[in-house]
């Protein structure tokens, strides 16, 4: 009991740490995969994707930030030639409040809310 406490204490005393979320290709891009880096204080991160597949001209992948079925735009990218990309995320809300994240195919420029085919998928 006492190894556990000096445990537990010595966790506590640690600083806060980057998270990963994952995030998963769908059927529309089932090779597809990224990761959002999301800093220790939990207010900014970095989306970085691959294998997504090149858009037509005039459409732009958008990140959205989920939370109860309501969702954020997190910001539009594109991806180069091999399917990689990746967007500073901007969010209206620490990015740890947001328990999920998709991606989907937009206009260029973005949409108030998802339009396209939902390419990637993660969450906390």
């Amino acid at each position: 009991l006492l190894l556990w406490g000096q445990v537990h204490q010595i966790q506590s005393n640690q600083p806060p740490q980057m998270q990963f979320v994952r995030m998963s290709g769908t059927q529309a891009a089932p090779t597809a995969e990224g990761v959002i880096v999301i800093s220790a204080d939990g207010d900014h991160g970095t989306l970085v994707v691959d294998k997504l597949p090149p858009l037509q001209a005039g459409q732009q992948y958008q990140l959205w930030l989920i939370d109860n079925g309501q969702r954020a735009n997190g910001g539009v990218f594109s991806v180069d030639s091999d399917g990689y990309g990746s967007l500073w995320v901007s969010a209206p809300k620490p990015l740890v409040s947001y328990p999920s994240f998709g991606v989907t195919i937009e206009p260029q420029g973005g949409s108030p809310g998802p339009t396209g085919q939902k390419v990637l998928g993660g969450g906390l």
